[in-house]
């Protein structure tokens, strides 16, 4: 179904606040990274922040990241390209449980009318990669 890869991104624990996504997302812009995919989501006066960029932008990222005070986790992930139409998520979720292995973490990004791409955080990467094709 899809071409799946192990692929890396971070988890960053910010303020609740108006205005600090800008705060971390401008100076990555200012430096040509480009972000694939973002989730974010608010607990409390707390935030997490998951930023995956493409592959050649990461270490430009994390460099970025540095030089701005941004605290952030290292995260290894599965991306899995999917058709972008119904039952996608369904067949990769599916797969992944029955071969027994437990999504973390999961968002995803749809890059065309045709494609999406889903990103897994599991307790068992190699072996989703290698499921999920």
């Amino acid at each position: 179904m899809g071409k799946s890869t192990v692929c890396k991104g971070v988890r960053i624990r910010i303020p609740d606040r108006t205005g600090v996504l800008g705060e971390i997302l401008s100076p990555l812009a200012e430096a040509k990274v480009n972000i694939e995919a973002f989730h974010g989501y608010a607990a409390g006066n707390e935030a997490n922040l998951f930023l995956v960029p493409d592959e050649p932008d990461y270490s430009k990222m994390l460099t970025t990241l540095r030089k701005n005070n941004v605290s952030y986790d290292e995260m290894s992930l599965v991306g899995v390209e999917l058709d972008n139409k119904p039952g996608q998520a369904a067949w990769a979720t599916s797969t992944l449980s029955n071969a027994g292995i437990n999504i973390e973490e999961c968002f995803s990004s749809t890059y065309t009318n045709a494609r999406t791409r889903a990103f897994f955080s599991t307790d068992q990467n190699e072996k989703a990669v290698k499921i999920l094709g």
